[in-house]
């Protein structure tokens, strides 16, 4: 089901049906909810580190959202090696300990209870 709001933000996102970054994602992840909503939708942790899964964009995609996390949040990510799919490495962006607790702080009021778990290893 979609509806006629979100037209907009796919237009953004999906470039000639491919998901992608766009060039303006500074702007689109301007605060902490915009972050909340990302780690609650694909977010995970290992221990004390959150990760994002965005293993479908390119690298590049990648290296601009980290830049995003950074200038926007001051949270520092490096890119982790996830899975090998069809002949190419796919990578996650891995949230360094400090900004995993860092994102943690600046999203628990928006986090919604039911996905607290998500969090729930990262010390505040």
């Amino acid at each position: 089901m979609s509806h006629p709001a979100f037209t907009h933000y796919h237009t953004l996102f999906y470039r000639d049906g491919v998901k992608s970054v766009p060039e303006n994602i500074l702007e689109l992840v301007a605060h902490p909810l915009t972050l909340a909503v990302w780690l609650m939708d694909d977010g995970n942790k290992n221990r004390d580190v959150l990760f994002l899964s965005t293993e479908s964009f390119t690298v590049p995609e990648q290296d601009r959202l980290r830049s995003c996390l950074w200038e926007r949040f001051g949270i520092p990510s490096t890119l982790n090696f996830h899975s090998h799919s069809n002949g190419q490495d796919l990578y996650r962006i891995r949230l360094s300990r400090d900004g995993s607790k860092k994102a943690a702080e600046l999203t628990a009021p928006y986090v919604l209870p039911s996905l607290s778990y998500k969090f729930s290893a990262i010390p505040l």
